[in-house]
């Protein structure tokens, strides 16, 4: 079975901007299929393009502090 991903789909998979990756169907560095008035990209082509398997999400990391400051209570 043959994936295809839109434009926002494989820049989250690539960490990337969204605009970054419709620049590089443009370009024709990521081969893509339009339909109607958006990309399909096959998961072949996202594989050629990262140069190997297919890339893992991107780790979310969520950070939170406690902060004391003198004089708010």
């Amino acid at each position: 079975m043959n994936d295809f991903y839109s434009v926002e789909d494989v820049a989250e998979l690539l960490g990337l901007h969204v605009k970054t990756v419709r620049g590089y169907v443009r370009d024709g560095k990521l081969k893509a299929v339009r339909i109607g008035k958006q990309y399909r990209i096959a998961r072949a082509e996202v594989e050629a393009f990262t140069g190997g398997g297919m890339p893992s999400r991107p780790a979310r990391v969520d950070v939170s502090a406690v902060v004391q400051v003198e004089g708010v209570g």
